[in-house]
């Protein structure tokens, strides 16, 4: 509708630039009209020209077509860096029907190309599902929430889940859930999306035929020669790599991020993903070196810098990762991320003035950021300073969720320091928002078994 848009959007221009005076604009008044008259039709003028220009730049902004080696205009049909086209192939051509979860971006795609077949549970038609609904569907696909998605699985009796890859990586939480699930499948893996379908008796001969093992799963040869020196983006294998290292076939991943490099050394996706896979072997030298380059890169993109950081963390140069984080801050002053990764690299480096300071700035821009809290918490806990430990778990008291914890954590802290009334008030306090809570009531007991001593 965008195109529409700015087909009438022009002449809305041009009736408003021909209707409002240029006196009130101008620094200086001019009274003769048909320099007026002039000066709106060469402002006119000045807009048809960048919108031309700008339409020829668009037209020219493509991908490259990695099967058949050769670069495509984002308007030269249905785009592969925005739709799972392959994927919906696979669909067709295998004829499968049911009920699928998707995203948002898919459905009318998928109405188009499968209906009837596939019934999708949402497309881009927002009037007919309704806020409610579009929260729910923004709670699963946004927030990965797996409760919500198996609620989504459960009542709307699904059969098929195709999550699209080709945009965004796929919510880690809802991808690791759904492999581990033995009646669910996985009959389609590649760099747009990945498709599971349930095990059931209308499914079984297409999971027969079609169930992928990724543990086999090998990186697909790329003629390098026939490349030659073009200059292209290798998405494919960047978004395998992604799904691959998401499910822990860190291998495969690392073979696609290799590959992806040798196409296209100055991108910067796969040597973030080469960094995380280093980091998870407690290779920290090169989970840094791999960080820097794409840090390096990609300068203003904050989770980067802060993989940096944590690699110079993981590596005992706490001033290196407080340089990072400051810089983070710099870029994003209003994201509390920055400020509570900054706040605990200074309690690790024992800076309890500083840590305090940066943690009250960062609860104050998300005062619903229990664990992290907590966690800065946790850090002076560890090292015996319970008096700044209860400092930051008081701090959380100002949430609205996760009481429970709150009090607990401070309960422990009181009882460190021998101030027993005090801890079991705060262990009673947390029994009475969650009166379930076994850690509590553990901890609890604890106390007074040491109190009967």
């Amino acid at each position: 509708n965008v195109v529409f848009f700015a087909f009438v959007a022009y002449f809305v221009c041009l009736t408003n630039l021909g209707n409002f005076s240029l006196q009130n604009i101008l620094p200086v008044k001019i009274s003769d009209k048909k320099f007026i008259h002039i000066l709106v039709i060469f402002l006119n003028i000045l807009l048809a020209v960048w919108m031309l220009d700008l339409g020829v730049r668009l037209s020219k902004k493509g991908y490259f077509d990695f099967d058949k080696f050769e670069m495509k205009s984002e308007f030269g049909g249905i785009s592969q860096r925005n739709y799972p086209t392959k994927a919906v192939d696979f669909l067709v051509e295998n004829d499968i029907k049911g009920r699928f979860f998707n995203d948002f971006n898919s459905g009318a795609y998928l109405v188009g190309r499968c209906y009837p077949n596939i019934k999708v549970f949402i497309d881009g038609r927002t009037e007919v599902y309704g806020p409610k609904f579009f929260e729910f569907y923004q709670e699963i696909w946004v927030n990965g929430n797996v409760e919500a998605l198996k609620k989504a699985l459960e009542k709307y009796r699904l059969t098929g889940v195709l999550f699209n890859s080709v945009n965004k990586e796929i919510p880690a939480n809802l991808l690791k859930y759904l492999y581990d699930q033995k009646d669910w499948v996985l009959i389609y893996f590649d760099y747009d999306a990945v498709i599971f379908l349930k095990d059931i008796p209308q499914n079984k001969e297409i999971i027969e035929k079609y169930q992928v093992d990724l543990s086999a799963e090998g990186k697909k040869e790329f003629d390098l020669f026939r490349l030659g020196s073009r200059r292209v983006t290798p998405y494919q294998q960047v978004h395998r790599a992604y799904t691959l290292e998401t499910l822990g076939f860190d291998e495969a991943a690392e073979k696609e991020a290799l590959e992806a490099l040798k196409i296209s050394p100055g991108y910067a996706e796969p040597y973030k993903i080469l960094g995380k896979i280093y980091g998870k072997r407690e290779d920290h030298q090169k989970a840094f070196e791999n960080f820097r380059i794409a840090t390096m890169i990609m300068t203003h993109k904050a989770d980067v810098r802060s993989n940096l950081a944590l690699a110079y963390e993981k590596l005992g140069d706490l001033d290196g990762a407080i340089r990072q984080y400051k810089i983070i801050i710099r870029q994003a002053p209003k994201s509390p991320k920055g400020f509570f990764l900054l706040s605990r690299a200074y309690a690790r480096n024992g800076e309890v003035k500083e840590s305090l300071e940066y943690l009250q700035k960062a609860f104050h821009l998300d005062t619903m950021a229990v664990r992290d809290t907590l966690e800065i918490g946790d850090i002076f806990y560890e090292q015996g300073d319970f008096e700044t430990a209860m400092k930051c778990y008081s701090l959380a008291l100002g949430s609205q969720k996760g009481l429970e914890k709150v009090h607990n954590k401070i309960g422990l802290s009181y009882q460190a320091m021998n101030q027993i009334d005090k801890a079991r008030e705060e262990f009673q306090k947390g029994l009475g928002i969650k009166p379930d809570d076994e850690e509590i009531r553990k901890n609890l007991e604890a106390l007074e078994e040491e109190v009967k001593k």
